[in-house]
């Protein structure tokens, strides 16, 4: 008898669908357009959102969610200007968004977020080190804060920066004023 595999998504860890890594592939690619050659900065978050306008890199003639939160964290001015010219500004500063789970949440789909979310650190701290290699890791996602005491023991080989002992808050006016003065 034969069994059929199931196919594992690499950005998720997930068992996944054609359509899933369908859109996978149409996210990073429009990520790799606007990575930096030198990363000053990698802004690393828990999971891509599954709104387009909140993933930043997808976001067309407006931002929203966590997109908005960081580039107003950033003080990346978006009023007047179209989508490509904000992104290339985030671009230009060497910044560079990524997520832990880089796959937006599956409609209907029950996950552990916390469990996923230590599954898939060793491969992601892998690619900052080998790949990415910013100069600074700014956690940023309130659901990070499950795993802030593996993100600190793990060998990152750059600069790893929190909010104290916690990830950044975008939506906390001190907080952010904490990202702003580490950058």
């Amino acid at each position: 008898m034969f069994s059929i595999a199931t196919v594992i998504c690499d950005g998720c860890g997930q068992g996944t669908t054609t359509e899933h890594i369908a859109r996978r592939l149409e996210r990073l690619e429009q990520t790799t357009r606007y990575r930096p050659i030198h990363i000053q900065a990698v802004f690393l978050s828990a999971q891509s959102p599954s709104n387009d306008a909140a993933f930043l890199y997808a976001a067309q003639g407006r931002f929203e969610g966590e997109s908005l939160a960081l580039l107003d964290a950033l003080q990346i001015e978006k009023e007047g200007r179209e989508s490509d010219a904000v992104l290339a500004e985030f671009q230009r500063k060497g910044y560079f968004l990524t997520h832990l789970l880089e796959c937006a949440p599956e409609n209907g789909a029950a996950l552990d977020l916390n469990e996923s979310l230590r599954r898939r650190l060793p491969s992601v701290m892998k690619r900052l080190r080998t790949s990415l290699k910013p100069k600074k890791v700014f956690v940023i996602s309130r659901e990070m804060g499950s795993i802030c005491d593996e993100l600190k023991s793990a060998q990152v080989e750059t600069e790893l920066i929190l909010d104290g002992t916690m990830p950044f808050d975008l939506a906390d006016a001190q907080s952010v004023h904490r990202l702003r003065s580490r950058l």
